[in-house]
C-alpha cells in the first residue's frame, strides 16, 4: 500500500463512492485493488479490476503529485499530449467555487487546449491529507450489471444487481469457478456469468430453478440450474457465494443453517453468505477458521448481514 502524500507518477489511484454505512464498498475495494481505502481513495491500489466494480467509481494513473498547488502546477506544464483534456477537482470540505477554482488553476499550467464536451483525457485533482495529485482516468466499471435488473422472473427478496455484483467481487479476482446453492431467481449467477466465472447453482425449491433458468437464457447465459438441497453439492469450486434463505416467509432451521455451512466449507476455501442476521458464530462452529461481517442497509431501518468465511486467514486469499 502506497501513502496517498507518496505517490508517484504511474502508481494507480481508485476512487470509491461515499456511503459509510455500506461496508462492502471498502470491502469490494480491498479485493479488486488490494488497497484499503481511506475517505474514499484507495491509494497505490490496482486498477486492473475496476471494470466489474460496483461500488468503486473510477481508476486513475498518476500524472503529478505535490505537497501544494503551485508546484502540481508546475509539474502539470510539463505534461505531453495532453489536446482536448478536461479537470474535475475532489476535494473534501471544499466548496463548488474552490474546486472550479482550483480546476481553472490547473488547467491554465496545462500547455493544451481543453475540452469540456468530448474530453480525449479525462483528469482528477485530488486533494486530502494536505496533499495534491493529479491523475488521468483509465479505467471505469462497465455498469453491465444495470441490464440484470431488468431480468424477467424476480421475487419480493431478489438482490438487486449492485449488490449482487459487490457479493461476486468479494472473492479472490483469482477465482475461477463458483457455487451458488441457494440461487432463488438467479442474481448472484448473472453477476458471476457477466464476469466470466464458470458458475455451478441450484435450488431446492423447483419453482426457484425454474426462475433462473428463464433468466439465464432471457441473457443468453449457458448454465444448468440443478433442483438439490444445498447440503447435498459435491463439487469443488474455488468460492461459494449464496444467499441464505431468511426473513417472514422463509425462516430455515438453525441445523439446516449449520449443515449448508458444513457443506460449503468442504467444498471451497471461501464463502459469501447474506442472511438476515449475524450468524458468524455459526459458520465459526461449522468449520470456518475466519470469518468477516459486513453490515448493508435496507429500507426502513433493516439491514442484511454479508458474511464472508475463509479455511485460513483471509488475507491469504486477496
Amino acid at each position: 500500500m502506497t501513502d496517498f502524500v507518496q505517490l508517484d507518477p504511474n502508481d494507480g489511484v481508485v476512487v470509491s463512492i461515499s456511503d459509510d454505512r455500506n461496508e462492502l464498498v471498502a470491502a469490494e475495494c480491498r479485493v479488486l485493488t488490494g488497497v484499503d481505502p481511506v475517505q474514499g481513495i484507495a491509494a497505490g491500489g490496482s486498477t486492473a479490476h475496476i471494470g466489474r466494480a460496483a461500488y468503486q467509481q473510477f481508476g486513475l494513473q498518476v500524472l503529478a503529485s505535490a505537497p501544494d498547488l503551485q508546484s502540481l502546477c508546475e509539474q502539470a506544464a510539463a505534461l505531453q499530449a495532453m489536446e482536448g483534456f478536461q479537470v474535475s477537482v475532489i476535494a473534501q470540505a471544499s466548496s463548488g467555487v474552490q474546486r472550479r477554482t482550483w480546476a481553472l488553476t490547473v488547467a491554465d499550467a496545462i500547455q493544451a487546449k481543453p475540452n469540456l464536451d468530448q474530453p480525449s483525457h479525462r483528469l482528477v485533482l485530488i486533494q486530502a491529507a494536505g496533499h495534491h495529485v493529479l491523475g488521468e482516468i483509465v479505467t471505469q466499471p462497465d455498469r453491465s450489471y444495470r441490464q440484470h435488473d431488468q431480468k424477467p422472473q424476480r421475487t419480493s427478496a431478489s438482490l438487486s444487481s449492485r449488490l449482487a455484483r459487490a457479493l461476486v467481487n468479494l472473492v479472490p479476482v483469482a477465482a475461477k469457478t463458483i457455487l451458488d446453492p441457494c440461487c432463488g431467481s438467479g442474481a448472484l449467477v448473472l453477476e458471476a456469468h457477466a464476469i466470466g466465472l464458470q458458475v455451478f447453482c441450484g435450488d431446492i425449491n423447483a419453482n426457484m430453478v425454474q426462475k433462473t433458468t428463464e433468466n439465464l437464457a432471457h441473457f443468453n447465459y449457458a448454465c444448468g440450474v440443478q433442483l438439490q438441497d444445498a447440503r447435498a453439492w459435491q463439487e469443488p469450486v474455488d468460492a461459494i457465494v449464496t444467499d441464505l434463505p431468511y426473513g417472514k416467509y422463509s425462516r430455515v432451521a438453525d441445523e439446516v443453517v449449520l449443515g449448508i455451512f458444513a457443506q460449503a466449507v468442504a467444498l471451497a476455501p471461501m464463502g459469501v453468505f447474506v442472511a438476515g442476521m449475524d450468524l458468524s458464530a455459526q459458520m465459526l462452529a461449522a468449520g470456518y477458521a475466519q470469518v468477516e461481517v459486513f453490515a448493508v442497509p435496507k429500507a426502513k431501518g433493516f439491514q442484511r448481514y454479508v458474511h464472508r468465511g475463509s479455511r485460513a486467514p483471509i488475507g491469504e486469499f486477496r
